[in-house]
C-alpha cells in the first residue's frame, strides 16, 4: 500500500508534553500532524483482517449496479435498432433484475469511512456482478451458459480471450455488446460511477477511485474531479479514434467496435480473422495504434494538454513502451530476413502491426 493510500494516524495525548520524533507537532491540540506515513506490514495485515461491513458493501455495490443498468442501455438500444428482439428482451430482463435488487439497497445511508479490505471486496465483486449481468444477454445470442459467462468475464476484464466460433455469424447487437463491455471495463466500474457523480462521497469515493488506476502526481485532486478527468479523457480518445477510422475508410460498425475494444486494450474483433480480415493495411495499423493509445496512462493525455510537448519527451513510461515496440518489430523483421521472405514491403507491414499489437 502506497503512502498516498495510507491511514492518517492522529493520536491524542492527555499530557501537555510535545511528541518527540519525526512527526510535526501541533502544540495547540497536542496532536501528531499527518505526513502520510506508509503503513508497516503488520498494519496492512491488521487492516485487511478486519471484517467487512455488509451495509457498506450493499450501499456501494447497489449504486455501482445502477450505473451498470445505465451502461447497459446502450447495447439495448443497438439491439433494438438492429431489430434483434430476443437480444433486446434479454438485455431488458438483465437490467430489470439488477434494478429491482439495487434500488432498495441504494437508499442505505453511505458512510465516509471505508476500509482497505472493503475497497478490495467492492472492486472484485463489481467486476463479478457486472460479468453475471452480461452473461444473460449472451445466452440469448446462442452461447452456452458457461461460454456466455466466460465471454462476459473476458469482456469486462479486457483480457480478450474468447470461446466463440464463427463470430461473424452472430448478431450485430452481440458483437457491439462485447466491445462495449470491454470499453467500460477498461476504465473501471468504480471510476465511471464516481465520474458520473453517483458516488460522490468524499473520502470513501476517493479511496474507491484510487484503487483503479490513479496516478500519484494527481492525488491532490478530489476523487470526483480526478475520475471525471479520466472519464472525459477516455471518451475523447475513443471519439478521436472512431473519427480517424471513419476518415481512413473503415465501415462505421467496424470503426466503432474496434475503437471501443482497442482503446480498452481488450482486443475483441467482429471478424473471425480479427484485423486480418480488413483489406486496407492502413486501417489495420490505425486499429493497432488505437490499442497503443489505450495502453498509455490516461493522466498522460491530461498532462500533455497542460504541459505541452515537454510531457511527451519527459514521460519515461511512454518511451519505454515505444522502445519495447521498436525492439519487437526489429526482431520480427530479423526473423523475416532469416526465413528469406523477399516480399519486404509485406514483411514490414506485418512486423509493424504484430509488433505494436504485442504491446
Amino acid at each position: 500500500i502506497e503512502s498516498r493510500q495510507a491511514y492518517v494516524i492522529k493520536p491524542r495525548f492527555s499530557s501537555n508534553r510535545p511528541v518527540v520524533g519525526g512527526d510535526h507537532v501541533n502544540w495547540r491540540n497536542n496532536r501528531v500532524c499527518s505526513r502520510h506515513r506508509a503503513m508497516s506490514l503488520s498494519d496492512v495485515t491488521r487492516a485487511l483482517a478486519q471484517p467487512v461491513r455488509y451495509r457498506v458493501l450493499a450501499c456501494f455495490l447497489s449504486r455501482l449496479g445502477l450505473v451498470v443498468v445505465l451502461l447497459r442501455c446502450v447495447p439495448t438500444m443497438v439491439s433494438w435498432w438492429q431489430g434483434d428482439t430476443v437480444l433486446m428482451l434479454a438485455q431488458l430482463v438483465s437490467m430489470g433484475v439488477i434494478g429491482i435488487l439495487c434500488l432498495p439497497l441504494a437508499r442505505i445511508k453511505p458512510q465516509d469511512d471505508i476500509r482497505a479490505n472493503e475497497v478490495l471486496v467492492i472492486t472484485a465483486l463489481s467486476f463479478l456482478l457486472t460479468a453475471l449481468s452480461g452473461a444473460l444477454p449472451f445466452t440469448a445470442a446462442g452461447l452456452a451458459p458457461i461460454d456466455a459467462f466466460f465471454e462476459s468475464v473476458s469482456a469486462i476484464t479486457t483480457t480478450g480471450l474468447s470461446t466463440v466460433d464463427d463470430i461473424q455469424k452472430h448478431p450485430a447487437g452481440f458483437l457491439f455488446d462485447r466491445a462495449w463491455m470491454q470499453w467500460y471495463g477498461g476504465l473501471g466500474i468504480a471510476v465511471i460511477s464516481i465520474g458520473l457523480m453517483l458516488l460522490d462521497m468524499g473520502v470513501a469515493s476517493r479511496r474507491l477511485a484510487l484503487t483503479e488506476g490513479a496516478d500519484s502526481k494527481e492525488t491532490l485532486l478530489s476523487g470526483r474531479v480526478y475520475t471525471r478527468k479520466l472519464v472525459v479523457t477516455y471518451c475523447a480518445v475513443t471519439l478521436i479514434v472512431i473519427a480517424l477510422l471513419l476518415l481512413a475508410g473503415a465501415e462505421p460498425f467496424s470503426a466503432v467496435t474496434h475503437a471501443l475494444s482497442g482503446v480498452s486494450t481488450g482486443g475483441f474483433s467482429i471478424y473471425d480473422q480479427s484485423v486480418g480480415a480488413i483489406r486496407q493495411w492502413y486501417v489495420q495499423l490505425l486499429i493497432i495504434l488505437c490499442g497503443v493509445l489505450g495502453a498509455v496512462s490516461l493522466p498522460f493525455y491530461y498532462r500533455l494538454v497542460r504541459n505541452g510537448y515537454k510531457e511527451f519527451f519527459g514521460n519515461q513510461e511512454l518511451w519505454g513502451l515505444l522502445i519495447l515496440s521498436a525492439l519487437v518489430i526489429a526482431l520480427l523483421l530479423l526473423f523475416a530476413f532469416l526465413t528469406k521472405n523477399h516480399d519486404w514491403l509485406s514483411a514490414v507491414k506485418q512486423a509493424v502491426i504484430l509488433g505494436l499489437s504485442a504491446q
